[in-house]
């Protein structure tokens, strides 16, 4: 069997041709008085070298090729045309082909138009073999004369049959063990690196190096050159400038003599080290949520818990720098990219697939390990280890959506009135009487857990069981006093919902699915109290209407209504101004006065002021140390209302407060 490639068979048939050719031409001659016409003459490839006759480049094969002809004996006189065709066949095919239409050429010829260029069609050159040519000239006459041959080789196969051939390895161990550092480029004056063995390897073949970063693709070579027989290059130290620090790839392409590129080698990798190299260990992570209480409670994460952890610069820090986060025995890490070697790092944390893993299964506050590395190339630099204490139990059935705080599958209340019979609605005939909070106990139930129950938010504790005793499962009722919510905000949908946690804190608390209770017919919904911006400070500290802030001759009092979220605008607002004759609003002074006013959209969104009177019906009244209530209800479906007692005073030492002149409209303060 051969040992041959097949390009070296291409070659090698090629000659074998030429040589059979020419003994063939040779015969010919000496067994005939005709003579051939002068063989087609190609463009000089190569320099000449005889070692690639006829191979054609490939940039060449992609255009038209100026063939020139030699002048033949019996040219086309005046008024005549010789006419030349191209032949064309494979080099093992006895068969000839036009190559292209016929081309005349016009009499007379002089020895001037000769060697005449002609162009030989690209067509020809679609298909890799080694191919004769020649040109036939028929004059006028129908005479044919042929010309001897000129081979070409169409090649375009590229090395190694156009796969991928293996990676190039590195001369020096060093290389692979210390990476390729300054001092080892200046030492060495670049990087050796040997080509492995390739299949169908030729004379000629040239390589391209590529070094580049990872998750980037070269398209420049940084190095190229023939390969010779050692296969062994040295990539200049300049081609590793302007990289990153860390892995960089080394790779090739083969360059046959004609041109044909092979697929890109696989990679060689290895650690770029230009720049100083971080000094571990490197500063202990921290938690900065924790600094008031020194544990990382549910309270403080969501689910994604954006700069949960911050990392101080570190010295040395490049771009590019890769940082895994390990967090406890969580398996999946968290990384970041540097990009700015001098800004502090903040990571993200997870819940779900970091945090919670982590926790596991603990009912106590468990001490977790946090710390992190460096990567740089194949290089690690450890950090110290933080210590966090993490608590992120909480009493009851797991909560599915947790760090949510509000847990689906602790059971919601029913809440009752004292008479009324609709669960979840409270109405005038409840008012004074108990209030039923019913619930079932949840499941588990731990030692040293309590359930504090809240009406309308969580600022709102009305009750509280602790520690939490029974069975799981069982009714459990809340019975609250009406004292205990009469003051309360209402509402046609009050939340009321408990919390369970543990009664010794640090701890983590869950809330039931608040249920919605209306309580509009039995509370009236609140609206914002009354001010009085005009008011002055008593000798004890406490607010006071009196002689100094009774404006204008008429000594009218400035009442300002805050804005109320609860309207929309288009409302009425029915007022009550009541004087008491005791600063403890319980003496009435006569009948309460009574006025409306209709509000707009703009009021309800900003507040309102206005200034009301006459001082005789409004204020005197009061006497020397009473008080003013306001109240205004809306006229809307359930009534809401706003209430204020305020200390007042008509009268000072001599007798009535005289009108205070010097106050200027909407002045503040003493009136001075």
């Amino acid at each position: 069997m051969s040992n041959l490639s097949s390009k070296q068979t291409r070659v090698l048939a090629s000659a074998l041709a030429r040589a059979v050719n020419q003994q063939d031409q040779a015969s010919k001659k000496r067994l005939s008085t005709l003579a051939n016409l002068s063989a087609p003459i190609a463009p000089v490839w190569w320099g000449g070298d005889p070692a690639f006759a006829g191979l054609v480049p490939r940039d060449e094969q992609e255009k038209d090729m100026p063939i020139n002809i030699p002048q033949w004996p019996n040219g086309a006189g005046q008024g005549e045309n010789d006419y030349l065709q191209f032949e064309w066949k494979l080099s093992t095919s006895g068969t000839w082909q036009s190559a292209q239409g016929v081309i005349p050429i016009a009499g007379p010829l002089q020895p001037g138009d000769f060697p005449m260029e002609l162009q030989l069609s690209k067509s020809n050159f679609a298909v890799q073999g080694t191919f004769d040519l020649r040109y036939t000239v028929t004059n006028e006459a129908g005479n044919t004369a042929e010309s001897d041959i000129t081979q070409f080789i169409i090649d375009k196969t590229a090395p190694n049959y156009g796969q991928a051939p293996d990676a190039a390895t590195f001369v020096d161990p060093v290389v692979i063990s210390d990476g390729i550092t300054q001092d080892y480029l200046d030492a060495h004056g670049g990087l050796e690196l040997v080509i492995p063995a390739y299949q169908d390897e030729q004379p000629g073949d040239n390589l391209e190096v590529y070094v580049h970063e990872v998750g980037t693709s070269p398209t420049k070579p940084v190095f190229t050159g023939v390969i010779d027989s050692s296969r062994q290059i040295m990539v200049p130290a300049d081609a590793f400038s302007g990289l990153l620090d860390g892995l960089i790839y080394v790779s090739y392409r083969l360059v046959d003599k004609v041109g044909n590129k092979g697929a890109p080698a696989d990679n060689a990798t290895a650690g770029l080290f230009l720049n100083p190299l971080p000094i571990a260990p490197l500063a202990a992570p921290s938690v900065p949520k924790i600094v008031d209480d020194s544990v990382l409670q549910l309270a403080d994460i969501d689910l994604v818990n954006v700069a949960l952890v911050e990392i101080d610069p570190y010295p040395n820090a490049l771009e590019n720098d890769l940082l895994v986060l390990t967090w406890g025995s969580a398996a999946l890490k968290v990384t970041h990219r540097i990009t700015d070697p001098f800004a502090t790092i903040f990571l993200n944390v997870p819940y779900e697939t970091i945090l919670k893993p982590a926790y596991g299964t603990a009912t106590t506050v468990l001490p977790t390990p946090v710390s992190y590395v460096v990567e740089r190339g194949d290089k690690t630099f450890a950090s110290d280890t933080a210590t966090i204490n993490v608590d992120f139990f909480v009493p009851g059935p797991v909560n599915p959506d947790r760090p949510d705080p509000v847990n689906p599958d602790l059971p919601r209340v029913t809440v009752k009135g004292a008479v009324s019979t609709v669960p979840n609605v409270l109405t005038d005939v409840d008012v004074g009487g108990d209030v039923t909070v019913t619930l079932k106990l949840y499941d588990p139930i731990g030692t040293g857990e309590e359930m504090v129950l809240f009406w309308g938010d969580s600022t709102k504790e009305v009750a509280r069981l602790s520690p939490v005793v029974g069975t799981a499962g069982d009714d459990y009722d809340f019975v609250l006093d009406w004292d205990a919510i009469k003051d309360l905000p209402s509402s046609t949908a009050v939340p009321v919902f408990y919390t369970v946690g543990r009664i010794t804190p640090p701890g983590n608390i869950e809330a039931c699915v608040p249920t919605l209770v209306d309580v509009s017919a039995a509370l009236p919904i609140k609206l914002a109290n009354p001010e009085f911006p005009l008011a002055a400070r008593a000798p004890d500290g406490t607010p006071i209407l009196n002689c100094s802030t009774h404006f204008g001759p008429e000594q009218l009092v400035r009442v300002r209504i805050p804005a109320n979220p609860n309207l929309q605008g288009g409302e009425t607002l029915d007022f009550t101004w009541q004087c008491y004759t005791d600063r403890a609003g319980t003496q009435p002074a006569g009948a309460a006065s009574t006025f409306s006013k209709t509000i707009t959209a703009e009021q309800v969104a900003d507040g309102f002021t206005f200034d009301q009177g006459p001082f005789d019906e409004y204020v005197l009244p009061t006497g020397l140390n009473g008080s003013i209530r306001v109240t205004y209800v809306s006229v809307t479906t359930p009534p809401m209302q706003g209430e204020t007692l305020i200390r007042a005073s008509g009268l000072n030492a001599a007798g009535q407060c005289p009108p205070n002149t010097l106050r200027a409209f909407g002045a503040g303060g003493c009136g001075c």
